[in-house]
């Protein structure tokens, strides 16, 4: 009985540090020293090493439950994930009854953080329960066409609780030609340029923006115009085309419509 119990009390406490000494073992050998667990194993917030080129790692600290930490990988590009990826799972529901209906379905689910604070009267002034710093950027020898941070290859994006997308801005002090990263932007004529310029949209040979891609006009001094290279630019509700003028604080939308056609619109715009 008393051997028993310590086989028990060995799988209940066995610590990351227990482990060394048979490490070599467990890594080589397919037949694990505790399994299964008949309690928890406990880690000691030891860094896991997850690769032999020991540059994935992960780890729990007291900040941040789960740290992972992902190394340089090379291999051929693709839409399989090189920091994380999770394979297709085919889930069966075996609880909802014969022509009935279940509510939900979620593969992958966050559900809402609390956050607070030790002190009186604080203040966070932007809290996310999912934070993304920025669209890949491109490295030694690379040239990144298009590159997003969020890309939802196929299928319905559902927001119930609305998007806030800030129009960014590109102010403009000189003659300029639109670039593939203004699209979704507005480009500003400032009033500390007190001079006439024309910003021009380039071609669909140039740079080859999505059909549906707007770029926003805001002038705010003097006058702007509006023009396009070898495309077509029409003005919305008429069949005129070619450069157009925005007067002072007038906006403009044009909207590319086809491969080498944009249509625009907006206020102070002749």
């Amino acid at each position: 009985m008393a051997l028993s119990r310590l086989k028990v009390w060995v799988a209940e406490v066995l610590t990351f540090a227990d482990l060394n000494a048979e490490f070599d073992n467990v890594l080589n050998n397919p037949v694990s020293l505790i399994s299964p667990l008949t309690g928890p194993l406990d880690l000691d917030g030891q860094t896991v090493t997850a690769d032999a080129a020991a540059v994935t790692t992960f780890a729990s600290t007291a900040s941040i439950s789960w740290n992972f930490a992902s190394g340089a990988k090379s291999g051929t590009p693709g839409t399989t994930g090189t920091v994380a990826n999770w394979s297709a799972q085919t889930f069966t529901d075996s609880n909802t009854a014969g022509s009935g209906t279940a509510t939900n379905y979620v593969a992958f689910a966050i559900q809402r953080p609390t956050l607070a604070a030790t002190n009186s009267t604080v203040t966070t002034t932007n809290a996310a329960t999912f934070y993304i710093a920025n669209a890949p950027a491109a490295g030694t020898n690379q040239t990144l066409t298009r590159a997003y941070s969020i890309w939802a290859d196929d299928g319905i994006a559902r927001f119930d609780g609305g998007v806030m997308a800030p129009l960014v801005q590109n102010s403009q002090s000189t003659a300029y030609t639109t670039v593939l990263t203004d699209s979704g932007k507005h480009i500003l004529h400032p009033t500390a340029d007190n001079n006439p310029r024309t910003f021009t949209i380039d071609s669909n040979a140039n740079v080859a923006y999505d059909v549906g891609t707007c770029i926003t006009f805001v002038n705010q001094i003097n006058v702007l115009s509006i023009a396009i290279t070898s495309d077509t630019l029409t003005l919305a509700g008429t069949t005129t085309t070619g450069t157009r003028t925005l007067a002072v604080n007038g906006i403009a939308t044009a909207m590319k419509i086809s491969s080498t056609g944009w249509i625009i619109s907006g206020v102070g715009l002749a």
